[in-house]
C-alpha cells in the first residue's frame, strides 16, 4: 500500500495540484488581467482542460499504471478515472475565475456603456426596453439520457435605450440588450409527433406572451454590445 502511494497516488496528487494552479493562474493572467487574447469561454474553460488532462495522463501516469499488476481493462479504467480527476477541478476552477473576475460597472443609462472600457457586468439605473424590437430563437435538447423527453427553451433578447430618447424609431442600431429564457420539458414519443408539435407550438406562443409582460430586473444583468454581430 505504501509503495502504491509512493509510485502512483502521490505523483498524481502533485500533478493534479500543479496542473490546477498553473492552468488557472495562466488563464487569469493572460485573459483577465493582461487581456492578451479573447478566446471563446467554452474553449478555455472546457475543451482545452479536457485535452490537456488526457495528454498529462499519457505523459506522466501511463507508465505508472502499466506497472501495476492488474488486468488491461482495469488499467484502462484507472486511466479514465485519473483523466476525470484531473479535468473536473480545472474546469470548475476556470468558471470560478470567470465569475470572480467579472467586473460590475454601474452606469446611469445604456449609452454610457460605449464610452467605458469593456466590463462583463453592468448595473443600469434608468433605461427603456423596446420589446417590439426583440428577437427570439428556440433550442431543443434531450432532457434525459434515455431520449424519452426533450427540453424546449425559448431565448428572448430585448434592446434597451436611454430613457430620455423620445422617438426610438429613429435609432438604426442597438448596442445594449437584455435577455430572458423560458423552458419546458415534453415527452419524446415517435407515435405522437403531431400532438407533441402542437404542445410545443402552444408553449412557444405562451412564452411570447410571457416575454411581452416580463419585467426585467434592473439591478444586475449582463450586457453584450455585439450580440447580433
Amino acid at each position: 500500500m505504501i509503495e502504491k502511494l509512493r509510485k502512483l497516488y502521490i505523483p498524481f496528487l502533485i500533478l493534479s495540484v500543479g496542473y490546477l494552479v498553473g492552468y488557472t493562474l495562466l488563464n487569469w493572467l493572460i485573459i483577465y488581467q493582461l487581456r492578451l487574447i479573447e478566446p471563446k469561454e467554452e474553449l478555455v474553460n472546457i475543451w482545452v482542460p479536457m485535452g490537456l488532462s488526457g495528454l498529462l495522463v499519457l505523459l506522466f501516469m501511463r507508465s505508472r499504471i502499466k506497472a501495476l499488476k492488474i488486468g488491461d481493462k482495469a488499467k484502462e479504467f484507472l486511466g479514465v478515472i485519473f483523466w476525470l480527476l484531473l479535468t473536473a477541478p480545472v474546469i470548475f476552477g476556470q468558471f470560478y475565475v470567470e465569475t470572480k473576475s467579472g467586473k460590475l460597472t454601474e452606469v446611469n443609462m445604456p449609452s454610457e456603456i460605449e464610452k467605458l472600457k469593456d466590463s462583463k457586468y453592468y448595473s443600469i439605473n434608468a433605461y427603456t426596453d423596446l420589446k417590439q424590437y426583440g428577437g427570439l430563437w428556440t433550442t431543443r435538447v434531450s432532457a434525459n439520457k434515455h431520449g424519452t423527453e426533450i427540453r424546449i427553451t425559448c431565448h428572448f433578447t430585448c434592446p434597451v435605450i436611454d430613457k430620455s430618447i423620445e422617438n426610438p424609431n429613429t435609432i438604426r442600431e442597438f448596442n445594449s440588450w437584455l435577455g430572458v429564457t423560458f423552458s419546458e420539458t415534453f415527452g419524446n414519443r415517435a407515435f405522437d409527433e403531431d400532438g407533441q408539435r402542437e404542445l410545443i407550438n402552444d408553449f412557444i406562443q405562451e412564452s411570447i406572451k410571457k416575454y411581452e409582460n416580463h419585467i426585467f430586473n434592473t439591478s444586475y444583468w449582463i450586457c453584450n454590445k455585439n450580440l447580433h454581430d
